[in-house]
């Protein structure tokens, strides 16, 4: 039996194997740490609780994260597949969010050691900043400090409420029918249902709308 502890680190290792795929795979040992991360996301899926994505992180286990299909798909160009930045969703009213996006970047800059090197509305900063925040979780309730977890969990929900649960679901889509049968299309699958079940236990609606996506 996994302690709540136990299962905040292992919420915030799976963000962190999240996190870790979708930033660039520049070279052999950036590819091989996706390729680990995502041998280790069934069982860390399983340890959160979130059994049922199980199946979904073993179909992994066959793809390979390209350099060549990562920039097809995500380049910061008109022409990419699936925008990995949450501001590529914004639209109508929600462009008053923009500069609260914006800043997502020196949010993580000054809380965070990333991994990612990508600006702040990045999926890939995004989940990093959900790691985080996890393990910060994880820490309070390892010294039993009752105020700063019930801090932890109101940012954990916070974060999703207003960032992830609106961008993850049409990004893991779009990156769903771009790629398949592929490493992205697989991590988009996971990523998409990791954040409803993340949401769903954090009491956060996800919303019934899908920002506009952009062509």
């Amino acid at each position: 039996m996994f302690s709540n502890a136990d299962i905040a680190r292992c919420r915030s290792a799976a963000y962190r194997v999240l996190a870790c795929a979708f930033s660039n795979p520049e070279g052999e040992l950036e590819r091989e740490v996706r390729l680990r991360g995502a041998a280790l996301l069934p069982d860390l899926l399983e340890a959160c609780g979130a059994r049922k994505l199980r199946r979904l992180a073993r179909s992994l286990a066959h793809t390979w994260p390209s350099p060549e299909l990562h920039q097809r798909l995500f380049s910061p160009t008109p022409a990419c597949e699936a925008s990995p930045y949450e501001t590529s969703y914004v639209n109508g009213p929600y462009l008053a969010a923009a500069h609260e996006l914006a800043m997502l970047g020196t949010l993580l800059t000054e809380l965070i050691d990333t991994v990612t090197n990508e600006r702040g509305d990045h999926v890939a900063s995004e989940c990093e900043m959900m790691s985080f925040l996890a393990s910060e979780e994880a820490e309070a309730l390892d010294r039993c400090d009752e105020n700063m977890i019930g801090l932890a969990r109101e940012a954990e929900s916070a974060f999703l409420r207003d960032h992830l649960s609106h961008f993850a679901p049409v990004f893991g889509e779009r990156v769903r029918r771009a790629d398949p049968d592929g490493f992205y299309g697989g991590m988009g699958r996971v990523l998409q249902a990791f954040v409803e079940w993340d949401c769903a236990r954090h009491g956060v609606q996800v919303p019934t709308y899908l920002f506009r996506a952009s062509s």
